[in-house]
């Protein structure tokens, strides 16, 4: 199998935003950092299932059996995922069973629709399709990244590695159902419940933000302990539990709305003051006519957020 090796271009890209009001002409721009992210775009309904290489602008059509970068394919079958399959997905942080937060990895598990863990208790491997991440390879004295997935009967074993990992997740789904149902109880009466949330980690000042989304539309931001809310910004006049989501960039986030169909970008790049910095169209990554339902975001791990 030929692999797409994301070279170094992709660790040491700049992305670029200009002003902060979608309707002026500012010619400021503002450093986001080092963007590795792959952005992945999806409608169950439709089966859109779309990754954006941020670094390398690039669409990949995650139902296709290759994408193809500098020449050469990737193959990403067990991506794959058929218009009978309606999928939910979920990012895993996984701390690799050690205490070394640094080293922890993004993954995604595209869960079956009709899985919830509150309601139906640990996840087994017949209540995904497909587990995401990066591989890696050195060449030169170079890390190279590309995307790979695992499909879900490869977790239909004993073996020590993937039982493992399967207690990791039940773990890690645990710990986030306690911080949705903490999140539930604290975010403002005003905000109608909670329609999703993000967690933003930040490794050189080991600080961690809570960035809750509101359904009426709202992103509430909190200390690492929930005691404070830091900042509140208005970011839509609604948002649809199930049908948005939230990506971390460097001072800030990237929240998705389903009922606005655009990316908005909320960070404090202005003296630590949270705001909407742009707005996207989503078909600015997925072109014209798709209608997109959720969206989620990994990154390899050597990254500096994660």
């Amino acid at each position: 199998m030929k692999k797409t090796l994301i070279t170094g271009a992709l660790l040491t890209s700049v992305l670029l935003f200009t002003g902060c009001d979608n309707n002026t002409s500012d010619n400021e721009t503002h450093e986001h950092g080092d963007d590795t992210r792959v952005v992945v775009f999806y409608n169950a309904t439709e089966n859109y299932h779309y990754g954006y290489d941020v670094a390398e602008e690039q669409l990949i059509n995650l139902n296709e059996t290759s994408y193809s970068h500098d020449g050469e394919d990737v193959n990403i079958t067990n991506f794959n995922l058929t218009a009978s399959e309606i999928g939910k997905p979920f990012i895993w942080l996984d701390n690799k069973g050690d205490t070394n937060e640094s080293n922890d990895e993004q993954k995604l598990i595209m869960t079956k629709s009709t899985y919830n863990y509150a309601t139906d208790g640990n996840i087994t491997w017949e209540d995904f399709y497909y587990l995401g991440h990066f591989h890696s390879e050195e060449e030169n004295g170079e890390t190279h990244y590309h995307l790979a997935a695992h499909s879900n009967d490869e977790f239909d074993t004993t073996a020590v590695k993937k039982v493992a990992a399967l207690k990791r997740i039940n773990i890690y789904l645990s710990a986030q159902n306690q911080l949705e149902q903490n999140l539930t109880n604290t975010i403002p009466s005003g905000a109608n419940g909670l329609c999703g949330f993000y967690t933003k980690i930040d490794h050189e000042h080991e600080e961690k933000t809570h960035f809750a989304m509101g359904n009426n539309g709202t992103i509430y931001i909190y200390d690492e302990n929930i005691t404070a809310l830091q900042d509140e910004v208005v970011v839509h006049t609604s948002c649809t539990a199930g049908e948005m989501g939230i990506s971390g960039v460097e001072e800030g986030v990237w929240v998705y709305l389903a009922d606005s169909q655009k990316v908005h970008v909320v960070d404090s790049h202005d003296d630590g003051v949270y705001h909407v910095h742009e707005t996207h169209n989503v078909s600015e990554y997925v072109g014209d006519g798709k209608s997109i339902k959720t969206m989620v975001s990994i990154e390899p791990v050597s990254s500096d957020d994660h």
